[in-house]
């Protein structure tokens, strides 16, 4: 049987609107033009040694969330690949050797959100960005005219690491701008012809675009699931619990008391993430 206590028993609850905090979105960030990705490619080879560059445009997206109260934000996720083939070209004594990556996704590996990071004049920095290099370059050529070279680099071998992540995020209609990017500088081994060979990793990653704006997931006190706690949802709390509809069961055991009543203040006076 459903039982609740009397409607005075949640009346109180209307004091807590001056706390409600305000609103928290989160942005889709569709990356493209001019965000890229300039990847330099150092090889120690026997006899073939050196650098080259290759850039490509990047497409995909960045998401966001943005404590618009606080003035913070978070990164929650991305994936990002180049539209152009990354191709590299070594040479040396009666040696030469290609290097092509057909495609390089650049993706969060990130157990979950990073932590809040100040906004300040419209600017932040993410810290420590865990991020992850997926692709494979293809190495092929000859070495002293004798030795073949047909070998495989798998890029993933770079990571996971870690790099700053800072951005600039401008309001528009709806959403929110996003410019910025970050570098890194990483080392991987492997094998050609039986020797070991070191390649260097040295990028530059521009990320540009926009999305728009939606009010983030809140807790279990955002009824009305706009992303804000305040009256309305401190109203309809009330009407769930007078009539005893399931939103005003917080812990789902069929009755309507003050332990509902006791989550959902907690859940109000806790915010929205």
């Amino acid at each position: 049987m459903r039982t609740r206590p009397p409607l005075l028993s949640v009346l109180p609850l209307l004091a807590l609107a001056g706390l409600a905090p305000g609103a928290t979105v989160e942005v889709t960030i569709a990356v493209g033009p001019p965000s890229g990705i300039d990847l330099e490619l150092c090889q120690d080879l026997p006899i073939v040694s050196g650098c080259d560059s290759d850039a490509s445009d990047l497409v995909g997206s960045v998401l966001l969330r943005i404590d618009e109260t606080a003035g913070t934000v978070e990164l929650l996720d991305f994936t990002i690949s180049t539209t152009d083939s990354l191709d590299y070209v070594y040479t040396g004594v009666l040696s030469h050797v290609d290097a092509t990556a057909p495609t390089v996704d650049v993706v969060y590996v990130g157990a979950g959100p990073t932590a809040p990071a100040p906004i300040t004049a419209g600017s932040f920095t993410v810290p420590d960005v865990p991020v992850n290099l997926v692709g494979t370059a293809f190495v092929t050529g000859t070495i002293l005219g004798a030795g073949n070279v047909d070998e495989t680099i798998d890029l993933s071998t770079f990571g996971p690491f870690t790099a700053d992540f800072s951005a600039t995020l401008t309001p528009i209609a709806g959403g929110y701008a996003l410019d910025g990017g970050f570098t890194f500088m990483e080392t991987t081994t492997g094998e050609v012809l039986g020797i070991t060979v070191t390649t260097n990793a040295n990028g530059d990653i521009v990320l540009a675009g926009q999305g728009p704006s939606v009010p983030a997931a809140c807790n279990p006190a955002d009824l009305n699931a706009d992303g804000v706690l305040n009256l309305d949802d401190i109203n309809l709390f009330a009407q769930a619990f007078v009539s005893a509809t399931p939103p005003a069961d917080l812990d789902a055991n069929g009755s309507y008391n003050l332990d509902d009543i006791n989550l959902f203040a907690t859940a109000f006076v806790t915010g929205c993430p």
